[in-house]
């Protein structure tokens, strides 16, 4: 025993991970309010469920649209979120002492994030070196967005440990019946988490029959239908209507396409917000003629514009990569500044270490978080989400700028 416990605290990575962990618990103890008993729209869900009012989210008080856990007015049935994260709270939420639940929630949170620092150093050191492995895990575990990241309830620690697993996975370059149903089994729990993760596991499916793969892309596919399959036969019970994924794609693009301009908060600035409530008032469908009717109204917006969109999609891209001015936490210094370190350090990693053959799977998962942002919009966490596929390179790049500093001193 003596022997293992030496073993594993030799171990850099464990170090690291440990370094990790007190952080974030020195951050939940300084900066979160622990007495607070609010999880976003993950929690109202669940608190509908526990409360015997089915999978809900929306109510009308009038003629305005709410959203969120009351008891005053009917909620109406919902597919606003993909079930994962809901799910995910409840057994949190069964402890009625709040303190004690939060301080379980975090540190089951902050338990996740080591283990996405540990995955992390093992994909860095199969793609690089154990060195940059390092650096990497450091990164992860002491970068203050990260730490934050750990603190706030939502999916982007599960997604980070997916992503990595996905990776680690999919660069063994072994499509053997194992590891398609391991890929896939991933990928279906995913989109229950983060349904715009349904677009990867599309471009993974394309590459597998790239790969000449057919039998195994076959298999990767209906083994997460069958997956998604509850949730889409609950929603067709519920809605009378085939709903793949969740009833937020209508207005996300809508916020995305408006006369407004990129981004638009209040749904009732939409025009044809009034009418719908007047015809689907207590109309279980409310929640899906909304989505239906926003999202024919911003594709009328995209060919109506075309010229604009083009412009929007640039500034979304911006938004993405560079700075998003609409949320002040982006020009938190705490933010700001590591981030564009950690991009420059990135850039020069990616350019050094191009291999469109060997990286080519983190090339399409940085496309793909793109093309989300120019079809939909984009929020600071979207930033985060996708910085996970940086961090290896971003360590590469510091590797090369610190190399090349060294070698320029030496006599």
């Amino acid at each position: 025993m003596q022997d293992y416990l030496k073993k594993i605290f030799s171990n850099p990575v464990f170090i690291i991970a440990l370094a990790g962990l007190m952080m974030r618990i020195i951050f939940t103890l300084i900066f979160v309010d622990l007495s607070k008993d609010y999880y976003w729209e993950y929690g109202d869900i669940a608190n509908y469920l526990l409360h015997g009012k089915g999978y809900s989210f929306i109510f009308l008080i009038g003629d305005q649209y709410a959203a969120g856990y009351q008891t005053q007015f009917p909620a109406y049935p919902s597919a606003f979120m993909p079930p994962g994260y809901v799910y995910y709270m409840i057994p949190f939420l069964l402890l009625k002492q709040i303190i004690l639940r939060n301080i379980l929630f975090y540190t089951v949170q902050h338990i996740l994030s080591c283990f996405v620092i540990v995955y992390l150093y093992k994909l860095t050191e199969n793609l690089f070196s154990r060195k940059t492995a390092i650096i990497s895990a450091m990164i992860y575990a002491l970068l203050p967005e990260f730490i934050y990241a750990s603190n706030l309830p939502g999916p982007t620690i599960i997604y980070h440990l997916g992503v990595i697993i996905t990776f680690l996975i999919l660069f063994k370059n072994d499509y053997s019946k194992k590891n398609i149903v391991i890929l896939a089994l991933v990928s279906g729990l995913m989109i229950y988490f983060r349904s715009e993760f349904a677009v990867f596991a599309l471009i993974i499916a394309v590459l597998i029959v790239f790969r000449k793969k057919y039998k195994f892309a076959l298999y990767f596919v209906l083994i997460i239908e069958f997956m998604l399959l509850p949730w889409q036969i609950r929603n067709y019970l519920v809605f009378d209507s085939i709903i793949p994924l969740t009833t937020n794609s209508g207005l996300n693009l809508y916020k995305g396409h408006n006369p407004a301009g990129i981004y638009i908060g209040r749904l009732d600035e939409y025009p044809e917000f009034r009418k719908i409530i007047e015809t689907m008032r207590g109309s279980p469908r409310l929640e899906v003629e909304l989505s239906k009717s926003l999202q024919a109204a911003a594709i009328k917006e995209i060919r109506n514009q075309p010229g604009r969109e083009f412009a929007s999609s640039l500034t979304k891209i911006y938004h993405l990569w560079l700075y998003f001015p609409s949320d002040q936490r982006s020009g938190n210094p705490a933010y700001l500044y590591p981030w564009f370190l950690l991009l420059f350090f990135s850039c020069i990693g990616l350019w050094v270490h191009c291999s469109p053959r060997k990286y080519y799977f983190i090339y399409l998962f940085l496309f793909y978080h793109s093309l989300v942002a120019v079809v939909f919009f984009v929020l600071p966490r979207y930033q985060t989400l996708m910085k996970i596929a940086l961090l290896p390179f971003a360590a590469a790049g510091l590797i090369i700028v610190f190399e090349y500093f060294f070698r320029r001193k030496k006599p």
